[in-house]
């Protein structure tokens, strides 16, 4: 089976108009570059949550494409980093938003690395969807490194769609994972662990029916109706595999078997 990168298709495909196209049907015609499961209502309401004010510094942990780091330094007019390991998405985070460097900032790096920031240094920070890439003793270390860079009574939130809230065939969890590198998790470890290590857990909300639930068929749904054009730059494996993993995580959320969690919390 050749090997797919989820991400690398859709940010070598960003400029695509058949992308363009999918992006507004799946989250409106505000298309701010998404690959994500979550709408740009909820994105709204996390800015609100984070009540950022001008030239408060805030880090996208794991930015992808930039989308959201761009998004919320427009709504708040924040001085705001973004950092991937991936260089395909800072290569096109830069590429994108030209036009908004000194306000942003896109890095290379690992989370499971020393982030390049002093202590107390940031006001928020966001992670989207992406914690699900690292074990439990990862987030421990990585936990700890947010704690570090953040200031006191900073604001985080971190979003997870992989919380098991069900019984899960281990077909449904082999395509699930078919990209590799996914931690599925029960409710209430991840709690604990932010918890055990200096954050106070404001809020701890399900986002599923009305972000994870809908975009994921959605977004399968409009892929299936333009099949025939991203054949044009899609390989037959990755068209394939793409949709198989939207259709069993739009199956997985409606049967709530999978739950998508924002967690909104402070640093101590």
């Amino acid at each position: 089976m050749e090997k797919v990168s989820f991400y690398d298709v859709h940010y070598r495909n960003n400029l695509n108009p058949h992308y363009k196209d999918i992006r507004n049907h799946v989250w409106g015609t505000q298309d701010i570059g998404l690959t994500s499961f979550l709408s740009t209502h909820q994105l709204d309401t996390f800015i609100q949550w984070l009540a950022l004010k001008p030239g408060m510094v805030i880090l996208d942990a794991c930015c992808g494409n930039g989308a959201f780091t761009s998004y919320i330094t427009q709504k708040s007019n924040s001085k705001s980093y973004g950092i991937d390991i991936n260089k395909l998405s800072i290569e096109m985070a830069n590429a994108l938003h030209q036009q908004e460097k000194g306000s942003l900032e896109f890095l290379k790096g690992d989370l499971k690395e020393k982030l390049p920031f002093p202590n107390s240094s940031l006001d928020a920070l966001v992670c989207l969807e992406s914690i699900i890439h690292f074990s439990v003793v990862n987030r421990v270390s990585i936990f700890k490194e947010w704690h570090r860079v953040l200031k006191p009574g900073a604001k985080l939130i971190v979003t997870d769609p992989c919380i098991i809230t069900g019984g899960i065939s281990d077909t449904e969890l082999a395509h699930r994972s078919i990209f590799g590198g996914y931690f599925f998790l029960p409710p209430g470890l991840q709690e604990n662990l932010l918890r055990q290590n200096g954050f106070l857990i404001i809020d701890c909300e399900d986002t599923t029916k009305d972000n994870a639930a809908v975009i994921t068929h959605r977004w399968w749904h409009s892929r299936e109706n333009q099949r025939q054009e991203l054949k044009l730059t899609e390989s037959e494996e990755e068209l394939n595999q793409i949709q198989l993993f939207l259709w069993t995580c739009a199956q997985l959320y409606h049967d709530e078997k999978l739950t998508q969690y924002a967690y909104y919390c402070e640093r101590a």
